[in-house]
């Protein structure tokens, strides 16, 4: 998968990033599951994550993310369609 940037780049070219995923148009956090970070160039662990349900939909009030360097961190962004992906990291 080509994506756009080049420290994504690096990193599966370093064997670190196994398997990048596009994600679906309108993505919700899955605890457990590690995302790149188009804004911040990194990614990080989703370790809890809190949507209120709107009718039909999920609006995100927060989540708790572990970041690439061991800092943990909450936050109220959502995922991008468009900067953002899925990673399996190697073992």
């Amino acid at each position: 998968m080509n994506v756009n940037s080049y420290r994504l780049n690096q990193l599966i070219s370093n064997g670190t990033v196994k398997e990048v995923k596009s994600l679906p148009k309108c993505p919700l956090y899955i605890v457990g599951k590690i995302y790149w970070c188009g804004y911040w160039q990194k990614y990080y662990t989703v370790l809890d994550v809190d949507y209120e349900k709107c009718g039909k939909y999920k609006h995100l009030r927060s989540v708790a993310v572990r970041w690439e360097d061991g800092e943990i961190g909450k936050h109220c962004t959502s995922l991008d369609s468009i900067r953002d992906y899925e990673l399996t990291l190697t073992a």
